[in-house]
């Protein structure tokens, strides 16, 4: 117990302040992130530290055949990541109000049934706008999310 004690003692005698150290000085105000596919200037770039997608498609200049509808420009970039912009798609838009019943049905989600719903809806009335389509029995919002990237009027 006395030898404890005296570990003690001697521990305090020899104890030393700690002092917090905030690692933040430290960080660089600046990320570096890749950035590859339809961009005119691939490669590593540097950024500010709370620089955005926006920020860094400004650098590499992205090219005409970029598709930029699926890339959300206000995220902010971490050090260390890869952005990929991919290249536009050449989709077959199908008219809701000319096309017939076997170019609906090749849709996604549509059948020969709504199909033929669609072409009765056509009877009555010509679609104005692309969510009209969700007024045809047995096309709901989550049906018509997946159809608006293949449709048109």
């Amino acid at each position: 117990m006395k030898k404890l004690f005296m570990l003690l003692i001697i521990g305090l005698l020899y104890y030393q302040e700690y002092h917090f150290v905030n690692l933040n000085q430290y960080r660089s105000d600046h990320i570096q992130i890749e950035i590859k596919g339809e961009v005119q200037n691939p490669g590593v770039i540097q950024l500010d530290r709370n620089a955005n997608v926006e920020e860094a498609l400004k650098q590499v200049k992205p090219t005409a055949e970029a598709d930029l509808t699926s890339i959300n420009l206000a995220q902010k970039l971490e050090n260390g990541s890869v952005l990929v912009i991919a290249k536009k798609q050449n989709r077959v838009c199908i008219s809701i109000n000319s096309a017939g019943v076997d170019a609906l049905d090749g849709l996604p989600g549509i059948g020969p049934a709504i199909a033929k719903r669609i072409l009765e809806y056509r009877k009555v009335k010509s679609f104005s706008a692309l969510e009209q389509l969700m007024e045809v029995k047995g096309i709901g919002d989550k049906l018509f999310q997946k159809l608006k990237a293949f449709i048109c009027l």
